[in-house]
């Protein structure tokens, strides 16, 4: 046996994937994701399936606790990494024939690697817990330390590029030893004259340039990124004329790589053409953190070059419309978490596939204003009252409104003895007079959405021969009633999906539109939900809820189980913090009840509204 062989047989600090993949696992299903995780020569992922190193021995922890382990938070990071390339659709199209067309292919893969890293990470914020998307910062601070600094300066430039979009600081922040080559580079006059007029005059002005385009990004869906590409691109060459002959050296951060193979099969995973129809010995290009950025299952493989040409063209035309004070229309990428809200025209909407097991379809969405009243609604639900004091006694049992008592303040609410005895007995504290005890009000805040189904379906008559669209009516307005009492705020809203597969959801202002619904089209509740969610991720509110109303029989036409993807939609909402609440009306529960609602905080199937009272106080005696 070789020395080397005997070093791997006896080295007891080296972490398997076998040994890491039950945590793994639990990590993967707390966010919903139901990949199989298999051994590879590099992290990566096709959209099925998440490939992880065979081993990792980075450091030389014990393997009793694993929790201590650092192998394994390596390994954890890098699953979290790559299921934000799946979540954030990045590896969706296939853009290498627009990349070969920028004059330098690896330059275009590198750009679009570090910025849609960038991208993916920021956006974790939004879903992932705090700890782990803190675990991907720590982890890419570890890696800056062990990448190589280039010698060429062009290559210099680009590491410094990527080392500010990934972790946000210089590399010289984790890796001291090579500041003075690293100030060395910034300092660099860059000769142009337009960029100069520009104040670009040194590279240190270029990254902030570079910077300041990438960070567009954030918050953005794939589309995004290539926006900024090209013009992080031009910028770079315009800066360095030459970078196209140039980039890359020798530097193996920016080298591209063959084709890498699954360890469990055996085959290519990537790059001659297998009886999958994939291609083999691909060149494919890495990221930041040492991961493959692999296009070869992109569904639209081939056909993007003009796709996206045409794509960047229309996004820059309609920028500089803005820019001009006009109106733009005709949105196309998932809405901004932080804007107000959703402009008028169409959203893209990942939908999930369950027979491919991965968000791959694409679909559309429209937030309109719901414009029909019925001024007569509140009088009707007056013959409901006793209902909506129930509701909202329950209501109010789920966080009062608390009375904090601060102690040894200086504000005089109440005298505090304790603190009395001890100035008395050390006239030095005399100064302070902090011999008070303060109280402050600890408020109740909550925002509650409440999503209604006003699909065609909801004109079928229930045994009571109510229509079911008037137990939601009746149910909603008796809700949004009791919340807005309480002091919450109560954001409504309706929706309905027509024949082409696009999903309206209409934001309701008063009950008057709430006493106006009527059946519509179809209803792709997996949709309506996720449009939800990002609308109330923009609002800050201590405590946030999703109460749907609905018959019970999601529908869409692209997608295999319309109820394995609401169940999905849940599962997101609940991983951004948001509890959600779901009442089925209909006469009985359906038999795929269990599987839409397996990841709500609380679901009930009702019949008639006078069962409300009573199935709100079983969630708040659950959940109090």
């Amino acid at each position: 046996m070789s020395l080397d062989n005997i070093f791997k047989a006896d080295n007891f600090f080296a972490l398997t994937l076998d040994e890491a993949r039950p945590e793994l696992e639990k990590t993967l299903l707390s966010y919903l994701g139901i990949f199989p995780i298999v051994p590879g020569e590099r992290p990566q992922t096709d959209g099925k399936r998440i490939m992880l190193e065979a081993r990792k021995a980075a450091f030389k922890d014990s393997k009793k606790d694993i929790h201590q382990n650092r192998n394994m938070s390596l390994y954890k990071s890098d699953l979290l990494h790559e299921l934000l390339h799946i979540r954030e659709g990045t590896f969706l199209v296939d853009p290498r024939h627009y990349l070969e067309k920028l004059g330098n292919k690896t330059l275009g893969h590198t750009i679009f690697n570090v910025i849609d890293d960038a991208r993916i990470e920021h956006n974790s914020q939004f879903y992932f817990r705090p700890e782990d998307t803190e675990l991907l910062v720590k982890s890419n601070q570890y890696l800056t330390t062990k990448r190589s600094f280039p010698i060429a300066t062009v290559e210099r430039v680009v590491e410094l590029f990527s080392s500010q979009m990934i972790t946000k600081y210089l590399p010289s922040q984790f890796n001291p030893k090579i500041i003075n080559l690293e100030n060395e580079t910034l300092q660099i006059r860059i000769f142009n004259p337009d960029l100069n007029a520009r104040g670009i005059k040194t590279v240190q002005d270029l990254l902030r340039e570079a910077v300041a385009i990438s960070s567009k990004v954030y918050g953005e869906s794939v589309e995004a990124t290539w926006i900024a590409v090209p013009q992080v691109y031009n910028l770079l060459k315009e800066a360095f004329p030459d970078i196209e002959k140039e980039f890359p050296g020798k530097n193996p951060n920016y080298l591209a790589v063959q084709g890498l193979k699954n360890k469990e099969s055996g085959k290519d995973v990537e790059g001659n053409k297998d009886n999958t129809g994939r291609e083999n010995n691909q060149t494919v290009y890495l990221g930041y953190r040492g991961d493959v950025h692999d296009f070869s299952e992109s569904e639209n493989g081939g056909k993007l070059e003009k796709f996206l040409k045409d794509y960047i063209e229309k996004k820059d035309s309609e920028q500089k419309k803005d820019e001009d004070g006009q109106k733009v229309s005709g949105q196309i990428s998932i809405p901004d978490k932080k804007s107000g809200k959703i402009e008028s025209g169409l959203v893209k909407i990942i939908s999930y596939d369950e027979m491919k097991q991965a968000y791959v379809h694409i679909n559309n969405l429209q937030l309109i204003e719901y414009d029909k009243v019925r001024p007569d609604f509140a009088r009707e639900l007056l013959k409901y009252d006793f209902l909506r004091r129930q509701i909202v006694e329950h209501f109010q049992m789920l966080k009062p409104n608390e009375l904090k008592r601060t102690r040894f303040s200086e504000d005089p609410d109440e005298i505090n003895i304790e603190a009395v005895m001890e100035v008395l007995s050390d006239p030095s504290l005399r100064k302070n007079s902090r011999i008070y005890d303060s109280y402050s009000i600890l408020e109740r805040d909550s925002l509650t959405a409440l999503l209604i189904d006003i699909s065609g379906s909801t004109g079928s008559r229930l045994q009571s021969e109510k229509r079911v669209i008037d137990v939601e009516r009746l149910s909603a307005g008796l809700i949004y009633q009791a919340l807005t009492e309480i002091g919450d705020t109560v954001i409504p809203y309706a929706f309905s999906t027509d024949n082409e597969g696009t999903t309206t959801l209409y934001r309701l202002t008063s009950l008057e539109n709430i006493g106006a619904l009527e059946p519509e089209s179809s209803n792709a509740d997996g949709i309506a939900i996720r449009g939800v969610v990002s609308e109330l991720s923009k609002i800050d509110a201590k405590e946030k809820n999703l109460i749907m109303i609905s018959d019970g029989r999601p529908s869409a036409s692209n997608y295999h189980s319309p109820y394995v993807d609401t169940s999905m939609a849940f599962g997101e909402a609940e991983a951004e913090r948001i509890r959600t609440i779901y009442f089925n009306v209909d006469n009985q529960a359906s038999d795929y009840f269990s599987i839409l609602t397996r990841n709500t905080t609380f679901a009930r199937s009702i019949r008639d509204v006078q069962q409300l009272p009573m199935e709100i106080s079983n969630f708040v005696l659950e959940h109090a």
